[in-house]
């Protein structure tokens, strides 16, 4: 079973599109903290489809704090340089606001 949650912070603002079919698909830039001490923040690229998306994209925006559930998908791409990649995704089945309490 492929099950990811995750607590990042949205760093880009998400960007809506459709499908051939007319699907919204919703993605966003999110980063989270690293496990290890000095280590920079682990960054994933968030994917929302359907409804989901077009929340995404009503709702949220660059800097805020949410909780992700989903599946964690990975690619291979091809470099101009010549070499190959893998990029990880996370295809969002679910996302909720962190609120502070004050």
């Amino acid at each position: 079973m492929n099950s990811c949650i995750l607590m990042a912070q949205i760093i880009s603002n998400p960007e809506l599109r459709s499908t051939q079919d007319q699907t919204s698909v919703s993605t966003m830039m999110v980063e989270f903290e690293s496990s290890k001490e000095g280590e920079d923040p682990g960054k994933v690229q968030v994917e929302g489809w359907g409804k989901l998306a077009e929340e995404i994209q009503n709702i949220y925006s660059a800097g805020d704090q949410i909780i992700i559930e989903g599946r964690l998908s990975m690619n291979l791409f091809e470099m101009p340089e010549g070499y190959k990649e893998k990029r990880a995704k996370l295809v969002a089945s679910r996302i909720y606001p962190v609120t502070a309490n004050t």
